[in-house]
């Protein structure tokens, strides 16, 4: 059985103060591409997939 999902906790002043700082520095930051592994085989069975259903409709 699924367990209910809680509900979002009420922040306090400091911690509502504290968590828009986080927020906001965090903006700043860039962040790095995720790895993507198998990504080429992904593309081609995409577009392989694509292709197929043009030529079905046409």
């Amino acid at each position: 059985m699924a367990r209910p999902i809680a509900p979002t906790p009420l922040l306090d002043e400091k911690s509502s103060k504290i968590f828009l700082e986080r927020v906001t520095r965090n903006l700043k930051k860039k962040s790095r591409p995720v790895k993507t592994p198998h990504i080429d085989a992904t593309i081609t069975s995409i577009m392989a997939h694509a292709l197929k259903k043009e030529k079905r409709i046409s």
